[in-house]
């Protein structure tokens, strides 16, 4: 239970302007600094067990850089879908992305615009039209998944991606994931469900973290996939001319002295999030971000002020 006031700040806020900086004119580190927010919420039960998921190529602004990423829903990350133990989730999955795809390589990646939809962690069926790794949509199909949730599956957090094997890395890394939560049981204890939902749903947050990442020292950051696997011109940053430079704004990305390399959290860059005396609140904790295993800590940045009681639950 919290004790008294908490500022919780997910990252370090760095207090600085970022007016001056363009596509053009480009300057780091990038501040962030919005006030926290879950992902949208869709309950299947309230929709009687039907949801859709478009992916398709959407813009994502961080400070001044807007880059085009393929999402789910138009959303960074997709939306939080939650389910209930027994029930059928119907998924209406509709790829939206171009065809042809952009030509495969021999470096072991796949076709970008070809996916799948895989539920990570839930006990349930691989075979179609339930949760199948090995099926594929193409671009412009649509797919009707029903993956029929077991009736003793546990209440718990997970998390959906794509699983088209070749292209599960880029996809993933770009923003396609989002949570997949199945809702506690009626009968848990009554501390648990005054923090969860689906009743008190403005204290249940979800924590996911992400990766946006352009500067690796290796062949795996994200501008570096998008070349080997000929991705659309334009929709990389290559085509932005920096002023009184001969770099292109994809160049500065990677440049390791810029060192764009953050993790996102729900894809905001360093949010805060505000915590009332005496409220208590669900920190949800899901792990995106493809390279790194995180070590998370809680720390008080002012010790000669109020704290806060934090205990694990699984």
């Amino acid at each position: 239970m919290w004790k008294s006031v908490v500022l919780l700040v997910l990252f370090i806020l760095q207090l600085t302007s970022a007016e001056e900086c363009s596509h053009t004119s480009p300057c780091t580190p990038l501040k962030g600094g919005q006030p926290f927010k879950n992902p949208t919420q869709i309950f299947s039960a309230r929709q009687n067990n039907h949801v859709q998921l478009t992916v398709d190529i959407h813009e994502v602004t961080i400070d001044w850089l807007t880059v085009k990423r393929r999402l789910y829903n138009g959303e960074f990350p997709g939306p939080t879908i939650w389910i209930r133990p027994g029930e059928i989730l119907n998924v209406e999955f509709v790829n939206n992305l171009k065809t042809p795809d952009p030509p495969k390589t021999d470096a072991g990646y796949g076709y970008p615009n070809t996916t799948n939809l895989h539920t990570h962690g839930l006990h349930i069926s691989g075979m179609s039209p339930g949760d199948n790794p090995m099926y594929t949509v193409a671009p412009g199909d649509v797919y009707q998944y029903e993956f029929e949730v077991h009736p003793d599956q546990q209440p718990g957090t997970f998390w959906y991606h794509p699983h088209f094997h070749g292209s599960v890395f880029f996809q993933v890394l770009g923003g396609m994931k989002g949570a997949l939560l199945v809702e506690d049981s009626p009968s848990s204890p009554p501390e648990l469900m005054e923090v969860s939902c689906p009743f008190n749903c403005e204290h249940d947050l979800q924590i996911m973290f992400m990766l946006f990442q352009y500067t690796s020292g290796s062949s795996a950051d994200y501008a570096s996939v998008q070349r080997t696997i000929g991705d659309y011109e334009g929709f990389r940053q290559n085509g932005i001319q920096l002023d009184n430079s001969q770099q292109t704004l994809e160049d500065w990305l990677e440049d390791p002295a810029n060192n764009i390399k953050y993790m996102l959290v729900n894809g905001l860059l360093n949010p805060v999030l505000e915590i009332q005396p005496g409220q208590m609140k669900r920190l949800r904790l899901l792990n995106s971000g493809e390279f790194y295993t995180l070590a998370v800590e809680i720390v008080n940045t002012n010790p000669g002020g109020p704290s806060c009681t934090v205990k694990e639950i699984a």
